[in-house]
């Protein structure tokens, strides 16, 4: 009883409390403990002129490279404004951008790559230079790769840049990278373009590897997640389909513990 009773008059003190403040006291505090606070108007004044003169960026004039590259460090956490910045660089569309572009994604500042900064101007040399994309970002990745776990923001994000390029540099720069999970997914991606040709033989070899109990014993390793057979399957499927179908489905058929949406794909070619 006397525990209630504490409970009780804790509660209705609370609520005395609340009712004092009254309710625009309530909702500050409410924004305060969610973390919501009230916009700066300095600060949304430099984001708005800043977009603004980002904006009328013309094409080949390089005396804005340095304006544009101090403001997008300055208010890196703005994504509106890195993504104007990075983009007007591209528009700019000299070698001067093109290389400003590659050291931004080269960048090692702390409040950068926590605002992602890199992956942005990589997105946007891509744009412009996909083959010195690739080669930027397999420097930035190997650069960050012993401070920054893979599933980071940034490595992840690098990571995407290279599936969105989808050639054979890209795929180059998984295979000595990546990890298998990483470079199935990027065949399934890029299904539809012939970069595969020169890697086909590594890639089902790896891909297999990952899959299957043993070059002796044979059969699908029961122990893999059910969604990385099925990944890995679906891949090779799109590298070789005939090899899939008569190889590959023997096996699947063969092996009990097999998921039926990996054996029926196989077999009716559906991956999707």
């Amino acid at each position: 009883m006397g525990k209630f009773l504490r409970i009780f008059f804790a509660a209705t003190a609370l609520y005395a409390g609340v009712t004092y403040f009254g309710e625009d006291k309530i909702q500050e505090l409410l924004k305060q403990r969610n973390g919501v606070h009230r916009i700066n108007p300095e600060y949304e004044n430099r984001v708005q002129e800043s977009l603004k003169k980002i904006d009328g960026t013309q094409q080949g004039d390089n005396t804005q490279i340095s304006g544009i590259v101090d403001t997008a460090k300055e208010l890196s956490g703005n994504e509106e404004v890195t993504v104007a910045s990075m983009a007007a660089l591209r528009r700019i569309g000299t070698e001067e951008a093109k290389n400003q572009l590659y050291s931004l994604v080269l960048s090692n500042d702390h409040r950068e790559i926590r605002d992602n900064l890199p992956s942005y101007a990589a997105r946007e040399l891509a744009e412009m230079d996909p083959f010195a994309a690739v080669n930027a970002v397999a420097e930035a990745r190997r650069s960050l790769s012993g401070r920054y776990a893979e599933e980071h923001r940034v490595m992840k994000d690098l990571r995407e840049v290279l599936y969105d390029i989808g050639n054979e540099d890209a795929l180059d720069v998984l295979m000595a990278q990546g990890n298998p999970h990483d470079i199935a997914y990027f065949v399934i991606r890029n299904k539809d373009k012939n970069v595969f040709y020169r890697q086909k033989d590594a890639l089902i070899e790896m891909f297999e590897g990952r899959i299957m109990r043993g070059v002796y014993s044979g059969g699908i390793n029961c122990n893999i997640d059910a969604n990385a057979v099925y990944r890995f399957a679906y891949a090779i499927n799109i590298l070789d389909r005939t090899y899939a179908e008569r190889y590959l489905l023997g096996m699947a058929e063969s092996t009990g513990c097999i998921p039926f949406p990996v054996e029926d794909s196989l077999r009716n070619n559906s991956f999707r």
